[in-house]
């Protein structure tokens, strides 16, 4: 069954969102609203550093229709995005474009509600990344809201767990932790793997060749060093891997 998921707190940026005074309006205050005046790296690498925002979603969803608020403080209307790059993922390191989106200037007006629905053929998502490529005048980048008309997908997604190869299955404990990490499991086949872990933004943050004897998963991993936050571990054998969701508190 579609619906729509009103996104607000997934944010992954330092901004805060608030909710809207009526159904189909919104604020004037600029406070409302995700506001971007300095580049960072993209999520996407294969993007240059830009303005961006990521939304971390509960689970896989195919998401049919979206909807902009745009900046809409008078002092600021030039800050609003003009034009955005969509694009999608199902674990934040492999990225798919769901294409390039014009936006119209807010008015200013109490009585603003937004844009027109637009039409969007994401197949299968649990992270979406709005990269604004454009604005109408200034440094900053920003739109006020959004919405999207999604339907969940009926697959076994635990935001603790991506099982992509078969062959092998690990758990992680504890999980969230604050140094030490043990992996238990097991796999079909033996031999040299590669234990990666990666950063929400997709980069590596520690990686290590690992041996698999007699079918058994049993390693201590001192993470210590990382800084606080979501990252994703990954075994991978010959292009194919198994992942799971890691969280340093």
């Amino acid at each position: 069954m579609q619906r729509l998921i009103y996104i607000a707190l997934l944010n992954l940026i330092s901004v805060s969102i608030y909710s809207q005074c009526f159904p189909e309006r919104h604020s004037t205050n600029w406070f409302d609203a995700w506001i971007s005046c300095e580049k960072k790296p993209n999520p996407n690498k294969s993007l240059p550093s830009s303005h961006w925002i990521l939304y971390e979603f509960d689970a896989l969803y195919k998401i049919h229709e979206f909807k902009i608020w745009n900046v809409n403080d008078p002092s600021h209307l030039d800050w609003g995005s003009a034009e955005v790059l969509i694009d999608y993922s199902e674990d934040s390191i492999t990225w798919n474009s769901a294409g390039k989106f014009d936006l119209t200037k807010g008015p200013g007006k109490n009585d603003y509600e937004g844009m027109d629905w637009k039409a969007i053929g994401i197949p299968k998502a649990k992270y979406v990344l709005i990269t604004s490529l454009k604005n109408f005048v200034g440094d900053c980048h920003g739109f006020a809201e959004i919405r999207f008309s999604a339907e969940k997908l009926k697959i076994n997604t635990s935001t603790n767990n991506e099982t992509l190869d078969e062959n092998i299955n690990f758990s992680v404990s504890p999980n969230p932790f604050t140094r030490i990490v043990l992996l238990d499991g097991n796999s079909n086949i033996n031999g040299k793997y590669q234990i990666t872990i990666y950063n929400m933004l997709g980069s590596v943050a520690y990686s290590e060749e690992y041996h698999i004897r007699n079918f058994s998963i049993v390693h201590k991993l001192d993470l210590g060093f990382l800084e606080k936050g979501a990252y994703m571990i990954e075994f991978q054998k010959n292009g194919v891997a198994t992942r799971k969701k890691l969280i340093k508190l």
